[in-house]
């Protein structure tokens, strides 16, 4: 019985955490966006006004940035054309979440991986996303 006990309390915050892993991948997905078309790393950093590392960690999906730094992206986000968000980009944020930060650029890419392969067996067109994240076209440079 506890155990069910603590399950029902970690469901109650369900809501609040899917919402913000939403925000989140949101944001980073217009992180990357902007990452494809800027100079480099440091000069998007700047443009925002953090570091150039929280800008590598956050767009390969190692970190969520510290409360400051996440609200100067948001801001600097606010201004940008809003894009497309895949459920599954969101669905695949959540289930990355509880892995360790360092791990989770590669777990998404195994991850889409197994989806492309299954994509392929039923020969169905593979979204565009998966390809993405099989790419790393929307992956900064990393030596920047």
């Amino acid at each position: 019985m506890p155990r069910l006990h603590r399950h029902r309390i970690a469901r109650a915050s369900d809501s609040e955490k899917l919402t913000e892993l939403l925000e989140i991948e949101m944001l980073r997905q217009v992180v990357r966006r902007e990452l494809r078309t800027h100079a480099g790393q440091r000069t998007l950093a700047r443009e925002i006004g953090v570091h150039r590392t929280t800008i590598r960690k956050f767009a390969e999906g190692q970190s969520t940035p510290e409360i400051s730094n996440l609200a100067e992206i948001r801001e600097w986000a606010s201004d940008r054309p809003r894009i497309e968000m895949p459920m599954a980009l969101v669905a695949l944020a959540v289930l990355m979440d509880d892995l360790p930060p360092a791990s989770r650029p590669a777990a998404r890419q195994r991850f889409a991986s197994l989806l492309m392969d299954l994509y392929e067996e039923t020969g169905e067109g593979i979204p565009t996303w998966v390809t993405d994240e099989l790419r790393g076209l929307d992956r900064p440079r990393v030596g920047e």
